[in-house]
């Protein structure tokens, strides 16, 4: 099989075009702004201070400071991290990491502050006060990067993994507002990381947001830990008046060409809770069976739970536009582009069916498999929900997102299948969405299988994973989206074993048990 990948910045066919289309163009790119007294011949530079949250750790520690990574969500920007492990407010000034930092600022760089992690410690090289002393070192390290003619930042400590239930706890004492209140006593801009990170971790829940952090560890970060947690600190620097060009993180795809001339497109949506993409299992194993079928797939990487809605929505609607737009050039008929979603995925897939506002984002037709439809209980799949909208939504946006309040006549023709005993995504999220198709007049087909858990994608260790793809492509053969090879000459003598299971039709659509 054939791969051809489709850039993330430009989204550039390599090997099939000669051309480059941007997926998720922004309407306008931030004015440069000039911070004050830079030097011309000087890139602005970014200093940290801080502890082990934000410093830099050997490859093999598995540790990742988001100071480390912080250059590479940048562009145009020079790092210098500074920050030490285990150093409070008081020791990272009395074992000269803080003289050395000062002796690199030039007028114009920017000073990032984050301590209160180790303050509270009981060994006086150490311990600070959150009433007193923590808030003295805050204010001398901003005078004196002012005295540099630096532009200081305060940095609440980032949140720990620390869930009751679903909320992350407060595990920073008082220092967090102390930095605060420094904060708006001296004029300083302030970034509330623990704010922000507590958001991003309730985003991904108990359970996927160890993914963010280190082995056995609910303090310092993963590699994905820290980048998600640099977005967020490039986000406060962009609200605090910095300007600065964050380095794009738009979605990208990647082209698998059919053997031969394509009969039709599918646009490919992995599921995982949008926390994380189930890549191989429901990606690319997916687009070489499309490609054994005459289909030109498309795996889409779209963005997840630290961008939240609407980004994943507008990625699979700017990938259906691209592929339909440069249609000709890849030998594709513009008018039998599809998309095929697995699980959140399957929600993604469903979204763009009945969310697309003109024609050259609406997918011709649908195949959803076990899907998340509702977000409403008391079928919803909470973990998708929370990643896409966070804790405490608005209750009309998750009405609005939850797909079967969303199917009209123009919903396109779709395919759908489902285990009965799915434990993840009750299989009463394609009843609804069928249930939905009917009433609006739309060309459906479900398929419930008796067993199989929740993920099978195409495994064939289980019924079900060996039974939808050939119903699916009897499906796509019947809409006349592929050909299939010719028939077998009919078994003589076969058992009632051999012979295929009965459907049993419900209106216009098929279940098959």
């Amino acid at each position: 099989m054939q791969r051809r990948h489709v850039s993330a910045l430009g989204l550039l066919l390599l090997g099939e075009l000669g051309c480059s289309a941007r997926l998720n163009a922004p309407a306008s790119a931030p004015s440069a702004l000039r911070p004050r007294n830079t030097r011309a011949s000087r890139p602005l530079a970014l200093h940290v201070a801080g502890d082990s949250t934000a410093a830099e750790f050997p490859a093999t520690d598995g540790r990742v400071g988001w100071g480390a990574v912080l250059e590479s969500e940048l562009t145009g920007v020079r790092v210098h991290d500074a920050a030490k492990s285990g150093r409070s407010s008081r020791s990272f000034r009395d074992e000269g990491h803080w003289g050395a930092l000062l002796e690199r600022v030039a007028a114009g760089d920017w000073v990032l502050i984050q301590f209160g992690h180790n303050d509270p410690k009981d060994d006086p090289a150490r311990h600070t006060d959150a009433a007193t002393s923590f808030r003295d070192n805050l204010r001398r390290y901003v005078t004196e990067v002012r005295e540099h003619g630096g532009v200081p930042v305060l940095l609440t400590s980032i949140a720990r993994r620390r869930f009751e239930a679903d909320r992350v706890q407060q595990t920073h004492g008082d220092y967090p507002e102390a930095t605060r209140a420094v904060a708006h006593e001296t004029g300083t801009p302030l970034i509330d990381m623990t704010i922000e990170t507590a958001r991003l971790l309730e985003r991904y829940g108990p359970s996927a947001s160890e993914r963010l952090f280190a082995p056995e560890d609910n303090t310092h970060l993963s590699p994905e830990g820290a980048h998600a947690v640099a977005r967020l600190v490039v986000a406060g620097l962009l609200a605090a008046g910095l300007s600065v060009t964050a380095r794009r993180h738009d979605p990208s795809l990647m082209s698998f060409p059919a053997r031969g001339a394509a009969s039709a497109a599918v646009v490919v949506c992995p599921g995982g809770g949008y926390t994380h993409l189930s890549l191989e299992k429901e990606g690319t194993r997916v687009a070489a069976w499309l490609n054994e079928r005459g289909v030109h797939a498309f795996v889409l990487r779209y963005r997840l739970a630290d961008w939240g809605h609407p980004a994943p929505l507008a990625d699979v609607q700017s990938a259906i536009r691209l592929v339909r737009a440069q249609s000709p050039e890849l030998g594709i008929p513009a008018s039998r582009i599809g998309v095929l979603g697995f699980s959140a995925g399957g929600h993604l897939a469903a979204c763009a069916s009945c969310l697309f506002e003109g024609e050259d984002e609406r997918p011709d037709f649908a195949i959803l498999s076990y899907p998340v439809i509702t977000f409403e209980p008391p079928h919803a799949h909470e973990g998708s929900r929370r990643a896409l909208l966070g804790l405490d939504p608005d209750p009309a946006l998750v009405t609005a997102l939850s797909m079967e309040t969303r199917v009209t006549a123009r919903t396109p023709p779709t395919f759908l299948w489902h285990t009965k005993d799915d434990a993840s995504v009750p299989v009463q999220n394609s009843l609804a969405y069928t249930a939905a198709l009917q009433r609006a007049g739309v060309p459906h087909e479900l398929h419930v299988y008796e067993t199989g858990p929740h993920g099978l994608g195409m495994s064939s260790e289980h019924e079900a994973g060996r039974q939808w793809p050939k119903a699916c492509e009897a499906w796509l053969a019947a809409r006349g989206l592929i050909a299939l090879p010719p028939a077998s000459p009919p078994l003589l003598n076969a058992t009632a074993r051999d012979r295929p299971r009965p459907l049993t039709s419900t209106g216009n659509g098929r279940q098959h048990r």
